[in-house]
Parts: structure tokens; sequence; C-alpha cells
């Protein structure tokens, strides 16, 4: 530790330095004994504790400050005498603040006397002192709101000035808060509510104040602002002549400032709000606009006091569809359920689909117009035994009694049918909005309101992952399933965020060359630690939601863009079909996002099919068919996936302008044992080719579905037979390696087969198939089989078929055979059999290869 320094100079060469240099500084500096008497001050301290220059010495604070002030100096200087370093304290003297430094003089460890320098902080406490006040009346503000709403209806008014009064006093550093009543007819302002911040100041709470301006009590700020309708500041009691008659009581008390602020009921002043403060200047403009806001709902509180329940409307309603809010709905559900009489209920929660969808994208306004269409929708809904209301952004709930069986096909129907029927909101053509519903039931599902809604909750969600315009029911398996979709749903989001979905690719073949002709780009996410999950795991959860199937499609087309180089290297200069959900094509936003990927990507024109999923969603036709067409004008193709099955129907095949069909692989598995099958796949083969489109067999994964489908005239295929879809890097050497089995183009045609030598066709691969696995049992082939040989021996049979006439009439006679023998023979004979009815097979190829069966 450093020596101290009057260790090696005397007192008084110490004290000498120190005026010297305290004589020219602007800061006060005094010195004090070590009795705390003044022994030293300079210019800046006397102005600042307002004593001579001369004749302080060898006095007290006592003998030369105010009392209180005094104290407060003596204190701090007994304090600092006890400590060897710097001590710091904040003192206001006048209107002045100053902050106090004292570091006391020491001779080895006695203390000899006292230094006080003190630093001019005025403008810095007055900053602080504002902020203060503004942020304390803020809060104050806060409280009165909060009380309002909680205030009961028929104790608001007294409940609400007494709440303000308290709130403002607590709160803020004002001394005093008071609300006056008018009384036009006497002409008087009375004061009714009071509160202080000590009980030594006067009670104003009777006392009337006159409201014309001749009378001596007239002329302040409580009847000017009511008289004068507008708020009246006094920010210095001493020099507003209007607060002569109250001068000497403002002085005893130390109230400096007030404002008056009249409260409005209807367009009247039917009150004023008046609060004193113990400071000149207090109120600042801040503190007006607060005091301002706070008057305003002192108003409202009171209008909804004479308007019955319009306050308890405002804390339970909500505001833009006038439905019961979520606390509202929940109390009126809890009432119904715990009453005596209750009987069984159901809770329907609803969502709208994809409304954050809408919402951003045609802006709050029009999200606001669908949320009331909605309401008033749900609300038609209901009964007057029950309660309807909005839970949550756009969400609703449904609550009410019913008699019987629960039947939620019914209910289903009444509520969907309602809620689907399209709205229109100003943008063109109408919305047709999906809505997810999920439901419980008391008692079955829970007995009180906090169950039901969980459980209710629980269905909604459930929708909503799946997606679509259903309404579901409250299961227990429900809520694990809810946490997988759940944890699903952040890894693909995840996923997407860092780019770990990728397209790997699966050729499509061209049947009568054998080469490439396209390939498909398939999702597949790649996790953190390397793996690679097929989207079998997460399509139903990004098909529920319409922001992750737009990302996803637009992953996958910039995933595209940035590949066809390395594709073009490897020798697949080709089309690349990439799924786009339908509901991401229907959306508004879907041409931007086009036009802009095609401006990063310009390659892709002439390149990509966009391959339509989600058929079922595609319910805007006409809106359909006006975006397709603009994807078409950039050359770019249009393929619509699923072909056959669900919405994938023939109307989009003619209404949409399509370039390419895909056949559903449900067509395409049971091909060689399903003559309705072949029939169906048959048809579309005349209609694609009719309409100008290419149509693309999926799922093909044998060497019968490939040489089947040649033969109906699908030359154009796709599946496992061929290849599973690949990464790019394996993609290459596949392409390599591809050479096409022989035996799949020799039935292939570019038309359509004769219909009697596509049934025996047909036929023969299900019977080749039973014979090769009799262990499978008889199936439904054999039987048509025997049904086409049949018809192949009758005289008018076509004449390709009457070449083969005595082999078919063996053939059944000697199949019924092998059919009813059983053992080692039964075996033997089907082999002959086989063996023979590969022979057929081949005496076919060869009458096809003469067009004689086909075509």
């Amino acid at each position: 530790m450093s020596q101290h320094p009057t260790d090696k100079l005397s007192l008084t060469q110490l004290l000498v330095a120190l005026i010297r240099g305290a004589e020219r500084l602007p800061m006060p500096v005094l010195v004090k004994d070590d009795r705390l008497r003044w022994r030293y001050a300079n210019r800046a301290a006397c102005e600042a504790f307002g004593i001579p220059r001369t004749g302080y010495q060898q006095r007290s604070d006592f003998d030369l400050l105010d009392p209180e002030l005094a104290a407060r100096m003596t204190e701090g200087a007994r304090a600092a005498l006890g400590t060897r370093g710097v001590t710091e304290s904040i003192e206001h003297i006048g209107e002045r603040s100053l902050r106090i430094f004292r570091y006391p003089l020491c001779v080895g460890s006695r203390p000899v006397g006292l230094v006080t320098v003190a630093q001019e902080i005025t403008d810095l406490e007055e900053t602080r002192i504002a902020f203060e006040r503004q942020r304390d009346f803020y809060m104050a503000l806060s409280d009165v709101n909060q009380s309002i709403i909680r205030a009961e209806a028929d104790q608001a008014a007294v409940d609400v000035y007494d709440t303000v009064c308290d709130v403002i006093v607590q709160r803020t550093s004002a001394l005093m808060a008071v609300i006056a009543r008018v009384d036009y007819r006497r002409g008087i302002a009375t004061f009714v509510q009071q509160r202080e911040k000590s009980t030594a100041l006067p009670t104003l709470r009777g006392m009337e104040i006159s409201l014309d301006p001749t009378h001596p009590r007239g002329a302040g700020p409580t009847a000017r602002a009511i008289r004068e309708k507008r708020i009246v500041v006094v920010n210095d009691v001493e020099q507003d002549p209007g607060m002569a008659p109250w001068r000497n009581l403002h002085r005893a008390h130390g109230v400096k400032s007030a404002i008056a602020l009249p409260v409005t009921v209807d367009g009247q002043q039917e009150l004023a709000l008046i609060v004193y403060a113990g400071a000149r200047g207090f109120f600042s403009s801040e503190l007006i606009n607060l005091l301002r806001d706070m008057v305003d709902d002192i108003g409202f509180a009171l209008r909804h006091q004479r308007q019955g329940e319009r306050l308890r409307h405002m804390a339970l309603m909500d505001p833009l569809t006038g439905l019961p809010n979520r606390a509202h709905f929940f109390e009126c559900m809890d009432r119904i359920v715990r009453a005596p009489e209750a009987g069984a209920c159901a809770l329907i929660l609803l969502d709208i689909n994809d409304f954050k969808f809408y919402n951003n994208l045609f802006g709050q306004e029009t999200g606001d117009s669908l949320l009331t269409l909605t309401a008033n929708r749900v609300a038609g809904l209901g009964d007057d035994a029950g309660v309807v209301g909005r839970l949550g952004s756009n969400e609703f709930g449904l609550f009410f009694p019913y008699d019987g069986d629960f039947d939620p096909a019914a209910q289903s129907r009444r509520v969907l049918g309602a809620l689907g029927t399209p709205c229109d909101v100003g943008w063109g053509s109408p919305i047709t909005l999906s809505v997810a519903g999920g439901y419980a039931l008391c008692p079955l599902h829970g007995v009180n309101a906090d169950a039901l809604m969980r459980r209710a909750s629980m269905a909604l969600r459930a929708v909503k992952q799946e997606g679509g315009h259903q309404l579901r029911s409250y299961v227990p398996e429900l809520e694990e399933k809810l946490d997988h979709r759940r944890e699903v749903h952040a890894e693909i989001e995840q996923a997407l965020d860092e780019g770990r979905i990728e397209p790997w690719f699966q050729p499509q073949v061209d049947l009568l060359t054998g080469e490439v002709v396209g390939l498909e780009a398939l999702a597949r996410l790649r996790t953190v630690d390397g793996r690679v999950i097929a989207p079998g795991w997460f399509i139903d959860v990004i098909e529920a939601d319409a922001t992750l199937i737009r990302r996803l499609g637009l992953a996958m087309l910039n995933g595209v863009g940035i590949r066809l180089p390395q594709l073009d290297a490897i020798g697949l200069k080709v089309p690349v079909a990439v799924n786009i959900g339908a509901r991401h094509l229907l959306a508004p936003g879907f041409q931007a996002d086009f036009d802009g990927l095609l401006a990063r990507h310009p390659q892709l024109t002439g390149r990509i099919e966009i391959e339509i999923t989600e058929a079922q969603s595609l319910h805007d036709l006409p809106r359909a068919k006006d975006v397709l067409q603009r994807v078409r004008e950039h050359g770019v193709g249009v393929a619509l996936d699923d072909f056959g099955t669900g919405y994938s129907s023939v109307a989009n095949m003619r209404n949409l302008p399509l370039t390419l069909v895909k056949l559903d692989q449900d067509f395409v598995r049971d091909l060689p044992a399903s003559v309705e099958d072949q029939a169906i796949v048959s048809s579309v083969v005349v209609a694609a080719r009719g309409l100008g489109m290419r149509l693309v067999a999926e799922g093909v994964e044998t060497d019968e579905h490939a040489e089947l489908l040649g033969a109906l005239g699908v030359t154009l295929v796709q599946g496992y037979a061929i290849s599973r879809p690949l990464p790019l890097a394996e993609l290459g050497r596949w392409v390599s390696d591809w050479q096409q089995p022989v035996n799949w183009c020799s039935w292939a045609r570019p038309i359509s087969p004769q219909g009697d030598a596509l049934q025996c066709l047909g036929a023969w691969f299900g019977l080749r198939r039973w014979l090769a696995r009799p262990d499978l049992g008889e199936p439904q082939s054999v039987s048509l089989f025997r049904a086409h040989l049949h018809e192949a021996s009758s005289p008018d049979c076509a004449p390709p078929l009457s070449e083969f006439r005595r082999l078919f009439a063996d053939l059944s006679a000697r199949i019924a055979d092998a059919v009813a023998t059983r053992g080692t023979e039964g075996v033997h004979r089907r082999e002959q059999l086989l063996a023979e009815v590969e022979a057929m097979g081949r005496m076919m190829r060869r009458a096809a290869g003469r067009n004689s069966l086909v075509g």
C-alpha cells in the first residue's frame, strides 16, 4: 500500500497547495477540520451552498446551511472521516443537483480533516428524473388499464376512481391525485375521490370548485379544464394567478406543479382528474400524453358502465369476429359440462388450412375478411344450447350437446360442407378454403373442459399434419403419433434450411429403342450423420403443410438446375421431371417462384417437366390451366402424376395443357393377372395418343410388366426393373452398364394390340406364373385363360388366333387334368405344360413380329 501523502508533507503545506489549485477550479471545493468545522471554501462552493466568502471559518454545517441539508451534509462527512478512501453521494440544493466526493486528510492513521469536491450534475439528474417519471407513469397507465378490464360492471365507477388515484400516487412521485365530478346544473365540480402520498397532506374530498370564471375559485386548473374542455398544466403554482386562493396551502405542503385533465363521456366533460406534484416543471409533454391516455381509459370505463356489458364484451369477446374468445369459450363450455343436468356433448375444433399462407400472400385485410366469413359460417352451425368461439388466429371452436349417438359422417358433412363453400374476398376468382377439424366427446373422451380441449386439440393437430378437408375424432394413439410427426417436421425444416434434401434420379426408358429418354428427380433427405432417407418417411408430413410443399418444390427445382451440367456430361441430355404439389401450383406466388427460378437457372428452359402431385388438391381447374399454360410458354413440359387414381382423372387429362401422363403403378402392379387393368391401360394408351401426349408407366418391376406394357402400346416405362432412384455419382456408372433385356422389345409396338390377342397375352402371363408357382393356388387368371381358350377355339375368332386353335384346344383339356392331379404326378404334368406354354409364347412373339397378332 502506498504511503499517505500527509506522512511526507505537513498539513499546512498540503492545505496551501490545495487552496492554490482550488481557487482556479469551477467546481465547489471545501475543507473541514476533524470537528467538521468549515476551514476553507472556494468561490464556487460559496455560490453553490449560498454562503458569504468570509465569516464561514470555524463554523459548522448547521451554522451555515438549512437544517435539512446540514443534517445530510454532516452525516455524509462523519461517514467519510471513518474511511481511508473517497466516498460519493448526491445532494439536491435548491434547483441544483451536485455529486459530492469526500476524501479524509490523515496524519498516520488519524483523520485531521476532510476535503469535499462537488460536481454539477443538474442536467444529468434532470434527465434521469424525467426518464424515471415517464417510466413510472407508463406503468401507472398499464395498471389502470388492467384494473378497468377487471372491474365488475356494477362497481366500475367507484372502483375506477379509487384505482386511478391510488395507482398514480403509489406508482409515481406525484404527491396527490384527485377526481372531481361535474354538476353543470349547479355550476360546480366536487372532489369525490382522493389519494395522497402522506397523511399530512390536506383532505380535499367533498370540496366544491366553482365553474364560474368570475368566481375567486373559478380560475384554477380544475374549473378551466372542465370549462374550456382541454388539459390545463400549471408547472409553477407560485407564478399562476389562478392558483392564488390556494397558494398558502400549496406552500405548506410542498405543492409546486399541478395538472387537470377533463374526462369525456359521450362527448361531455363529466369528470376531471387532478394531479399535484412537488417539483416545478414536473409535467413534461410525455407525461401529459400518458395522462391523456389514462383519462381516455377512464371515459371508456364509464361509457361501458352505461352500456351494460360492453367492458365484459371487450375482455371476453373477439373484436374482429364478435365471437367469444378462448377464455370466454372455455368458461362457457366448463359451465355447460359442470351443470347437473349436463348430458352428452361434443367439442369440435376447426382450423383453416394454410391460413398463414393466404394471410401473408394477400395481406392482413384479406386475412381478416376470411376470418370474419369463416366465423359467420361457424356461428351458423351452433345453437342456443351450445357455444361458438374464436380460439386463436385461425382456430374456431364449436361446443354443443347432442341426443342419441354422435354421427361422425353426418357431422362431417354438416361442418365441412358449410365451411368448404368458395368465398369471394375481392381477388378475382373465389378462394375455396380447406378446413381441418378435430373433435372430442363428453363423457367418452373426457368429463371436464380441460380434458376435452386437450384431446380435441390432439385430433385437430393430427388432421393438420395429414392435410386435407376432414374431421377426425380423438383416439389415444394420437398422442404417440403426434410426437413422432412433430419430430419429423422439425427434421424436415432443418434439412431444408441446411440444404440436406437433394434430388436423386430414376431413368425412363423407351422400350422400342432401349434408350434413356427422361429422368424423374425424386427427393432424398440426408441426415446429419450421412444416412439417406427415402420420401416414404417424410412425404406425408410435407404434403400436410403448404409452406413445406413450396419449400420442397423450390429446393428440388434448384437442385436439378445446379446438376444439369453434370447430367449433360454423362450423356443424359434428356427432360427431367420435378414433382410440384398442386397447392404450390395453385398458390398466387407460384408464378413469381417459377420466374425467379428460371432467371437463376435459364438452362432449365426446355429441359424440365413440372410433374403435378397431390392431384386431390387440384380443385380449381381453370386456375390450374392458366398457370400451366404460362409454364408451357417457357418451354417447360407438364406431366400429371398417378394418372387413373383419385382425382388424377380424365377430366384433368382433357382440360389441362399436359405434355405427358404418368400411369399410376397400381395399374401396372397386377397387370399380368388383371384383364380389367389391361383394358384400362389399353384405353389410356388410346386417349393419350389421341390427345397428343406421351404416356409413361411407373412401377415396372419385372420382365412381365415390361413385356406386357410394350404389347399394350406403352413404350415409355420407369421402375425398379430398370433402375432404382440413384444419386448423380452413381447415375453415370448405371448409364455405362445399362442394356435393355432383348425380350422387352419383342412385344413392343407403338400402337395398341388387337383385342383378342391382348386377352390371350394377359392370360398367358397369368397361366405361366401359376404353373411356375402352384403353391399360390389357382388364380383368377387360370379361369380367364380357360375362357379365352374357349373363345380362341370358336369358328369366328380372329385369323391370327385360328392357327393356334388346335394347340389351345389341346392345352385346355390338359390344364384341367393338371389342376385336378395332386402329388408328384401333378408336379410333373405342370412342368411339361410350362415348357409348352413357353413354346407357345415364342410362337406368339414370332407372330407379333409379322404384325399378325399385334396391330
